[in-house]
């Protein structure tokens, strides 16, 4: 599952995923809820559960696990990267995009919601959810393209899989 550096496109292609899309998502994964636990939950609150608050770790890192696997995927399998410049160019249908057809942004608001339990933040639970609304509207737009990209193929792989609450109870 690993990068084979000695492959120059994957090697690249790995490059290029973690110091631009590194650099988005610690923006978007650690800026925004550092901001929004520092200024907002003050003025809001924030709620003390600790079943969620247990729940929240385990969560987070499952979260960052399944994205951080989504990104491998694109970089070996689909020999691209979750760039908007750099698409993959094989459509990849292994892994967890066998269950579910976004994993990688279900692994964001995975993440998001289980630091949203960990730190008791209604702000970061709020933040959770837009960013879900933001990426579902993306995804609709997304969708289209690789629709035009990959063809019969991803119009198969939409009506079998579903766009957001993973289904493993179909044998694949």
């Amino acid at each position: 599952m690993f990068i084979n550096l000695r492959d120059a496109e994957e090697r690249n292609n790995g490059l290029k995923t973690f110091l631009i899309g590194g650099s988005f998502i610690m923006c978007l994964w650690i800026g925004m809820p550092y901001l929004i636990r520092t200024y907002l939950d003050p003025a809001i609150g924030s709620f003390h559960n600790p079943f969620l608050r247990w729940l929240g770790g385990p969560l987070s890192l499952l979260g960052y696990a399944l994205a951080v696997w989504c990104v491998m995927l694109f970089i070996k399998e689909g020999k691209g990267t979750p760039l908007p410049y750099a698409h993959p160019k094989k459509l990849v249908l292994i892994g967890p995009y066998r269950y579910v057809r976004n994993p990688m942004v279900l692994g964001t608001v995975i993440f998001l919601l289980g630091s949203a339990f960990l730190l008791g933040s209604w702000g970061i639970l709020a933040y959770a959810a837009v960013i879900f609304l933001i990426m579902h509207v993306f995804v609709l737009v997304e969708e289209r393209a690789l629709t035009a990209r990959f063809g019969g193929p991803y119009t198969a792989y939409v009506r079998s899989t579903p766009r957001w609450w993973p289904c493993i109870c179909k044998s694949r």
